[in-house]
């Protein structure tokens, strides 16, 4: 089961998903528990680290282009999931 009620990613079958989400959620601990830095900070170094560790064994034009092409679908599904709550928050009615 996910650690976050709702993160349903189609490409991965829910057994890889049982997989990861313990190292995602230990990670996640340690990186709260390190208060020497900032969130950002350690959320951009993190996802660098995966991706050129992910692009170590093919670092072609091919895999970097899909990895930025990932980066991109996150960014569009992290704005559908947390702006439209924030959104709905802080609209007032006229």
């Amino acid at each position: 089961m996910s650690t976050r009620e709702g993160v349903v990613i189609p490409s991965l079958k829910q057994q890889e998903r049982d997989q990861l989400d313990p190292f995602i959620h230990t990670l996640s601990c340690v990186m709260g528990g390190l208060r020497t830095g900032s969130m950002a900070g350690y959320l951009h170094y993190v996802i660098v680290r995966l991706l050129l560790d992910a692009l170590l064994n093919d670092p072609s034009y091919l895999q970097a282009a899909t990895a930025i092409g990932v980066l991109e679908n996150v960014k569009r599904e992290l704005q559908d999931r947390l702006d439209v709550s924030d959104e709905d928050t802080r609209v007032r009615p006229l």
